[in-house]
């Protein structure tokens, strides 16, 4: 049985707005329900994904991540290198996930600053993803419509400015916004769990600092799935054309439709994340079906697209293939005599 000792830390946090410590015995007991929940409850259960995904792609990051590296010829296109950057980034954002779900249930006490570094990285690493796949998606649609011209517009050292473009942009917000957060929630540490929920429902820090990490996000997404939508559209309008879509699937339509599920699966949560906050602002969910559909958010929808990657999108490109084949084929050796 886990001692909570947090009641005086939300009278200190809220001490300095009157207005907001009638809501402290409400959020005391809220808060003792998500802890309840997450740490012996059916949210314990949520380690299981988490931990099937991070297997899973621990299988398949490391090797395809191998596989493109160590190839002279693949490091040099594009693609590769944004695909490579994507799986860097699915497998440290599984790994951080991973480590905070599996921590949360452990009887250990979370560090206010290892829970901020976490999940500021977190949000980092998913802001990049989302820019990732972006880029992706116009990569494609750049080398299928401009095939002669391609090469020109996306060299591999341009490639790697871009790469570099999307770490740095997608870190100024989350980066800004939990430095600022980590000053005004100071009592974390004495509570049990690390959730990124936890600050923006129950702890409240400035509503400013909410509002813009939930506005970036949403028009983050927004902009991104808008930008995808258009490319695959004139995509898939220029390949009917050609007569692609007409017969026995084709290896292009079947990328293509293979990259729709994938782009659709990476804003899925921004759609959920919307609604569940629609349905909050008119108090048509409770708190606990709150934190159950953030749980399956966090620990379910994002990661599934990140561990569909490598099995759906890279191991069904021959290049990559065969590379990651000739890693594990092994030598025959003919006898002679035999």
């Amino acid at each position: 049985m886990i001692a909570f000792n947090f009641s005086k830390n939300l009278v200190d946090h809220f001490s300095w707005n009157t207005s907001s410590l009638s809501d402290i015995h409400a959020n005391d007991r809220i808060l003792r329900r998500w802890i309840e929940i997450i740490v012996s409850g059916t949210g314990k259960y949520f380690v299981i994904p988490a931990t099937v995904f991070q297997f899973a792609l621990l299988l398949a990051n490391p090797v395809t991540l191998f596989a493109i590296f160590s190839s002279h010829a693949l490091q040099q296109e594009t693609r590769f290198r944004l695909l490579a950057n994507s799986l860097i980034i699915d497998l440290l954002y599984c790994s951080i996930n991973f480590t905070v779900t599996a921590t949360n249930i452990s009887p250990v006490f979370f560090p206010a600053k290892l829970c901020d570094i976490l999940l500021g990285l977190l949000l980092v690493v998913f802001f990049s993803g989302v820019l990732n796949i972006t880029v992706m998606g116009v990569n494609i649609y750049l080398a299928v419509n401009w095939p002669l011209q391609y090469n020109s517009i996306i060299t591999p050292s341009r490639a790697v400015k871009i790469i570099a473009a999307i770490w740095v942009l997608s870190s100024i917000v989350p980066l800004i916004s939990f430095l600022a957060v980590s000053n005004d929630h100071a009592f974390v540490c004495e509570i049990p769990i690390c959730y990124f929920n936890l600050m923006i429902y129950l702890l409240q820090p400035s509503s400013a600092i909410i509002e813009v990490n939930y506005i970036t996000l949403v028009v983050l997404c927004s902009s991104c799935f808008v930008l995808i939508f258009v490319c695959f559209y004139l995509l898939v309008s220029k390949t009917r054309k050609s007569g692609i879509w007409n017969g026995m699937p084709s290896k292009a339509r079947q990328t293509i439709s293979i990259h729709s599920i994938i782009f659709i699966f990476y804003f899925l949560p921004t759609v959920l994340l919307i609604i569940q906050k629609i349905l909050l602002s008119y108090k048509l969910i409770d708190s606990t079906s709150v934190l159950y559909v953030s749980m399956v958010i966090n620990n379910i929808v994002l990661p599934l697209p990140k561990v569909l990657t490598p099995y759906l999108y890279g191991f069904r490109c021959m290049e990559l293939s065969l590379t990651i084949q000739s890693l594990f084929k092994r030598r025959v050796q003919i006898n002679p005599a035999g």
